[in-house]
């Protein structure tokens, strides 16, 4: 009894010595301030976010710029000029390890290869410091420019072959184009892959934010099904119950995530289980091409529903053997029948790509803490 007592004690102690760090993003440029905290264990890191539409999305000392899977991601988190109420997500230091994050924002220019990185419990000397990790995200930048590129940066395995059974229509052939518009106040050009039937680039000042229900009235659907999008938009994927992700795939392997190079995937929210009088989770997702951009849910219980029709698209012809419907019709035809790579299986969490679209981060703070250790006293006692 009394040793029970003792250990709720302690760590009803440990929680009010538990120290909250506040970084704020993006405040006069593509900066974290500070660029580094020093935390203990059990720390809070509160990111603040304060203009702009950026991300604090953990990543290695190895690859500057590129989410670590399964790791912390805030997500994209869209501010408007006049905000006050800025949005903040909290991260729950676990380690004394250094940990290292980047911005994942690539519109109009990629945030992490210009520098915007952060890390906690950086070494202050060696190899390994916070100046060789932002010189590390700064000279991708020479080698993106000195190499060639895709605008999705995407491929899907080959392995994924389709069933033979289903008629899959002809890749399209895409031309080069170049638009110059307008965004955030500040002209833009873009070169781009421009895909037949899809709607040229704009943009405006302010990103605008498309609302898609995932799981719609307990249904297998996302509503609205199809959105048509600018560069710069936010599609904000809004989970109200049920268990489903958003994935990227593709129109000939609709119910296949998408995959980068390196084997992860462009964008996966992963599952997002949502109880009963649990309010809604929502994930953003930032929109980077004019070209259409195919999504389906992973979940297969009871039933797989990619392959009951449960998709989505971003910009599809609007007819033609490539449109949403065509798409929709060649998921359900397949019904989940297409070799699945071995990555296929939605994580436990968002995961986010080089891709830069990311997935909403979980809000901690001391209160979860002492709820914890409240229910430990009273169970011990």
């Amino acid at each position: 009894m009394f040793a029970s007592a003792a250990l709720a004690l302690s760590l009803a102690a440990l929680a009010s010595a538990q120290t909250t760090h506040t970084v704020t993003v993006g405040q006069g440029g593509l900066v974290y301030t500070p660029d580094t905290v020093v935390a203990a264990l059990g720390d809070i890191v509160q990111f603040q976010f304060v203009a702009n539409n950026h991300t604090a999305t953990v990543s290695s000392f190895a690859n500057p710029c590129t989410a670590a899977g399964g790791s912390f991601t805030s997500g994209f988190q869209p501010v408007t000029a006049g905000t006050t109420n800025f949005p903040e997500v909290s991260y729950n230091v676990q380690t004394t390890d250094p940990v290292w994050f980047y911005c994942g924002q690539k519109v109009p220019v990629n945030h992490c290869e210009s520098g915007m990185v952060f890390a906690i419990n950086p070494p202050t000397n060696g190899t390994n410091t916070f100046a060789n990790f932002q010189a590390n995200a700064k000279a991708l930048a020479n080698a993106t420019s000195s190499g060639s590129s895709t605008s999705a940066g995407s491929s899907t395995s080959s392995a994924a072959a389709s069933s033979s059974s289903v008629s899959i229509p002809a890749d399209v052939t895409e031309s080069l184009a170049t638009a110059t518009f307008e965004w955030q106040g500040a002209p833009y050009t873009t070169t781009y892959s421009s895909y037949p039937g899809s709607p040229a680039p704009t943009a405006g000042v302010a990103p605008t934010v498309f609302n898609v229900t995932v799981g719609f009235n307990a249904t297998l659907t996302y509503n609205p099904s199809v959105v048509n999008a600018n560069i710069g938009d936010i599609v904000q994927f809004i989970f109200p119950g049920g268990n489903h992700t958003a994935t990227q795939t593709s129109f000939n392997f609709p119910c296949v995530p998408e995959t980068n190079s390196d084997g992860t995937r462009v964008f996966d929210t992963g599952y997002e289980p949502v109880g009963a009088g649990v309010a809604p989770v929502m994930v953003n997702f930032t929109v980077e091409t004019e070209n259409p951009q195919w999504f389906g849910c992973m979940q297969k219980k009871p039933v797989f529903h990619c392959g009951a029709g449960m998709n989505f698209a971003i910009n599809p012809p609007a007819s033609g053997d490539h449109s949403f419907a065509a798409f929709q019709a060649l998921a359900i035809s397949e019904n989940g029948t297409t070799t699945t790579p071995t990555s296929a299986s939605p994580s436990s969490g968002p995961s986010q790509t080089a891709a830069g679209n990311g997935a909403a981060g979980l809000k901690v703070g001391a209160g979860a803490l002492f709820t914890v250790v409240a229910g430990v006293f009273a169970f011990l006692l």
